[in-house]
């Protein structure tokens, strides 16, 4: 019996015990796989991934490239946020060369100028070295711009004989800090004329060198601060502020708050006069009239580049990136709304998830009053409910001289 003859017996089989059709579309692990068609390779048993929780990208010797039209479709549609790419050993991929197989498949039809003209224009992405493979198809990814920036990578090789995977190469993002800097330095030589109606050419150019200038008042361990949410939804006050020492500008879309002793903001005097405190998030820049330079960097990047001891978050979602990240943060997560005591993806953003299905799928339970943001365990993170207890977090940490 054929393989195709045995597909209706065997389908029959596992139709008799199939109980997964209310998955959703989304895989729940939000992770892709990429990895080689080889019939040895057997990512579910492999890596523990069951139906439902990732995405497995398969092609001969797992390249990235080749698997980039599948990732783009997984990240922008389908809410992944991690790749996790194997070769293994043994590979085919390490056997032949390029030119090797055109000749092959041109000898099959010899005198056939359509079989020629058409292999002449493959690239079947062989490699001679296995780990250096892993390497470059990283690195492939981490530069590739229709990546989204927070996307956590890693390379592995997997052994055939053992069942083994060895870790190869890790990444955070796809876009470096000082790629992004760089970007920002190129920004400024080719301002020529000023980009948004009603500005001089010279209020442009202060404005983007103060996205490539760090200030130099800094006297202190650093923090970084995202309250954009609560800022938005609770102090109009603080968000129409013109105090001089609000300085807004966008060098991560960011607003820098030098320190002058305390500020009374947030309805909490800050009291950190010792601390240099830097507040990142989506704010207006330091010349008002609607320019924006977006970075390419993740939260994490911005705050290993700033070196911030700390983050005060109010979003679930970048506190567990930030505490996850390759070079970990500690973080604080910023108030108890109910917005932020659960992880948000592209994925919820679902006709069955909205307000009333849920509900009713419920039976009335208050499911938003419960939390549900997955801490991974000895992750640097701890919900704070306001300001005084994030001041007393950070005083406790100051003196137990964690930070100097």
């Amino acid at each position: 019996m054929s393989f195709q003859e045995s597909i209706a017996s065997n389908n029959a089989s596992y139709v008799s015990t199939f109980d997964k059709g209310d998955l959703p579309l989304p895989p729940s692990k939000h992770v892709a796989v990429v990895t080689c068609m080889d019939a040895r390779v057997e990512p579910a048993g492999q890596l523990g991934i069951n139906l439902g929780e990732a995405h497995v990208i398969r092609n001969a010797g797992g390249s990235a490239k080749e698997a980039l039209r599948s990732l783009v479709i997984s990240q922008r549609l389908l809410g992944t946020r991690e790749i996790a790419l194997f070769h293994h050993s043994d590979c085919g991929m390490l056997t032949f060369t390029t030119e090797q197989l055109k000749t092959i498949v041109k000898d099959a039809s010899p005198g056939d100028a359509a079989i020629a003209e058409a292999v002449d224009k493959f690239q079947f992405l062989e490699f001679s070295h296995l780990e250096d493979s892993v390497k470059d198809d990283v690195k492939f990814l981490q530069e590739n711009p229709l990546l989204l920036p927070e996307t956590k990578i890693s390379g592995w090789v997997y052994d055939v004989h053992t069942g083994k995977d060895e870790s190869s190469t890790t990444s955070t993002s796809n876009m470096s800090a000082a790629a992004s800097a760089h970007e920002l330095e190129e920004l400024k030589e080719r301002l020529v004329t000023p980009p948004v109606e009603g500005e001089t050419l010279e209020e442009e150019r202060e404005a983007v060198d103060k996205l490539v200038t760090v200030p130099s008042t800094a006297t202190g361990p650093l923090i970084a601060i995202d309250l954009d949410d609560v800022l938005s939804q609770t102090n109009q006050a603080v968000a129409d502020c013109e105090d001089s020492t609000l300085r807004q500008f966008d060098a991560v879309s960011s607003i820098f708050l030098t320190n002058s002793g305390h500020n009374d903001i947030y309805g909490t005097q800050m009291n950190l006069s010792d601390f240099f405190i830097v507040c990142t998030g989506q704010f207006t820049d330091a010349h008002k009239k609607g320019h924006e330079v977006v970075t390419k960097l993740s939260k994490a990047q911005v705050c290993d580049d700033l070196k911030a001891v700390l983050l005060i978050d109010d979003s679930a979602e970048n506190a567990i990136q930030c505490v996850t990240a390759e070079k970990p943060i500690q973080t604080l997560l910023f108030g108890a709304y109910e917005w932020n005591k659960r992880l948000s993806g592209p994925g919820d953003a679902r006709d069955e998830m909205a307000y009333d299905v849920r509900l009713e799928r419920e039976g009335g339970r208050k499911f938003w009053e419960e939390e549900s943001v997955p801490v991974p365990e000895g992750a640097p993170l701890h919900r704070v409910r306001d300001w005084g207890e994030a001041i007393r977090w950070i005083r406790a940490r100051k003196e137990e001289g964690k930070w100097q």
